[in-house]
């Protein structure tokens, strides 16, 4: 087991499927207890750190605990509950070619799975009918996959799969409950988790209502300009043009090497080239999200985005620049490429809103066609309408416009309506933030807390301000908050004509 100095760190040794994901060193194959007296173990071991002096993991241990005893983190749904991590865990071994963990961790899953399942059996309250409905059609696929081989560890874990299947039908689903939200108290402490700082539910839904209004008028007036047609007409007109849409791996990994090249010389309020070097593009042959991949620890592997390539269809690359500037240069890569400390600390708020306000910079930077421009925009405009889903459904909120309940059909045609994607592609991320309440609005809500504290350090030189906010890691926003604050009344230089003064760059 890894030797860790912090008390989020040794809670996280209690929790080492969790800490192999985050990317900290765990014994081979070792999986996490998630019976009752685990999840009474790890509670425990934060309750012991709440005196901690470090304000970074002081506010960590608080959001944890908060979380924990909000039963939020024992929760059954399809993105992070224990049987989707720990199938999650055990793909990732076998991708890294370690046959012998491998064959531990299968060996593990009969005990690990038993242990949700008395978890289960003893929670105070049921989980959410689709939500357990989705779990047991994954559980029972694995069953019966033969992904993992054909060894006896492997054949153990399919057969551990079926049986906690079995119980999920037999025992689980029976008493479900038909609420798909997890309630205001509750979203208070996934909220707190998710941001590292209290959070207004009202006025965060009201403010993005206000916001989403401004992106709606922006969009329109942007692709009025372009001659398309209407903003739905100019989207699926891009999502088809040859000058906008890239065919095959090999192209598509030049394209998207050659545009992050492109990002680590245009913008020049950030402190690039030390760390925006060892950067590469990987396809892959499969389905999913782009997404960025860390430096191993060790050095063996490089910072990737990968970018999954399930089909031979064309892609449309208009609206995947701002993508790129996301995931990599100068977002996930920029904040985390480097951070080798701590990153059991990673907090969405601050991670996934300094990804978006990155992609502010380049935008303000000039780097953006109109069309890309178009593209920026409606990631923007997308990010704020899966916020209002989520705390529409989790604080009883009205959806937007209709002023009407919550539902699965009304929120996936809303965010239909306000991304130009098919409704149809849209119910599994309505789905995502009932399993997952208050991580959609770490995208929108984190940005604007970069967007405000920079607005606050006008005064400060704006490589100053970035360099000095990321060196801190990806910590709460109310300890970035402090941080900027701090930096604010120290270094008073003359005002910048390119800092952001706006939602939009």
């Amino acid at each position: 087991m890894t030797a860790v100095s912090d008390p989020v760190g040794e809670f996280l040794e209690l929790d080492p499927v969790r800490a192999a994901l985050v990317g900290v060193p765990v014994q081979p194959g070792v999986l996490t207890d998630y019976s009752p007296e685990g999840w009474a173990a790890r509670l425990d071991r934060l309750r012991a750190a709440s005196a901690e002096p470090d304000p970074a993991l002081a506010e960590r241990v608080a959001a944890e605990s908060g979380y924990a005893e909000a039963g939020l983190a024992a929760e059954l749904n399809l993105v992070t509950s224990p049987p989707i991590l720990v199938h999650e865990h055990l793909a990732q071994l076998a991708r890294d070619g370690d046959q012998a963990a491998l064959a531990a961790g299968l060996a593990a899953v009969p005990r690990a799975l038993r242990g949700y399942a008395r978890t289960l059996r003893a929670a105070p309250r049921p989980p959410a009918r689709r939500q357990a409905e989705m779990v047991l059609g994954a559980v029972r696929s694995w069953a019966g996959s033969p992904e993992f081989g054909p060894t006896g560890p492997a054949e153990a874990a399919r057969r551990a799969f079926g049986e906690f299947a079995d119980v999920l039908e037999r025992e689980i689903l029976p008493t479900a409950s038909e609420q798909d939200g997890v309630g205001p108290d509750r979203y208070r402490a996934a909220a707190r988790f998710h941001l590292g700082v209290d959070l207004d539910a009202r006025d965060c839904y009201d403010t993005l209502v206000e916001e989403l209004d401004q992106l709606r008028a922006a969009t329109t007036a942007l692709a009025a300009t372009l001659g398309r047609g209407t903003f739905a007409e100019t989207c699926a007109a891009l999502n088809t043009d040859p000058l906008w849409t890239i065919s095959g791996a090999a192209e598509l990994r030049a394209w998207a090497q050659q545009r992050l090249d492109a990002a680590a010389a245009a913008c020049d309020a950030l402190d690039l080239p030390a760390r925006s070097r060892g950067l590469e593009v990987h396809v892959v042959a499969e389905a999913g999200p782009v997404r960025y991949l860390p430096p191993a620890a060790d050095g063996t592997r490089p910072a990737r985005v990968v970018w999954p390539m399930a089909s031979a269809e064309p892609v449309p690359v208009w609206n995947q620049t701002t993508m790129l500037h996301h995931e990599g240069v100068p977002g996930h890569h920029l904040q985390l490429g480097g951070v080798r400390a701590r990153p059991q600390l990673a907090v969405a708020g601050n991670a996934e809103g300094w990804a978006v306000y990155a992609e502010g910079l380049m935008h303000q930077a000039g780097a953006l066609a109109p069309e890309e421009e178009l593209g920026y925009l409606t990631g923007l405009r997308l990010n704020v309408a899966m916020a209002l889903v989520d705390l529409a459904l989790h604080n009883g909120f009205p959806l937007p416009d209709t002023g009407q309940p919550w539902s699965l059909d009304g929120a996936a045609a809303f965010l239909a309506a306000e991304s130009a994607f098919p409704v149809g592609s849209l119910y599994f991320t309505v789905l995502r933030s009932a399993a997952w309440p208050a991580q959609a609005i770490t995208y929108s809500w984190g940005a604007r807390q970069w967007r405000s504290l920079r607005a606050s350090a006008a005064a400060v030189n704006a490589r100053e301000f970035h360099s000095r906010l990321l060196a801190l890691g990806p910590c709460g926003l109310s300890v970035l908050r402090s941080a900027a604050h701090t930096l604010a009344s120290r270094l008073r230089k003359p005002r910048e004509s390119h800092t952001q003064a706006g939602p939009f760059g």
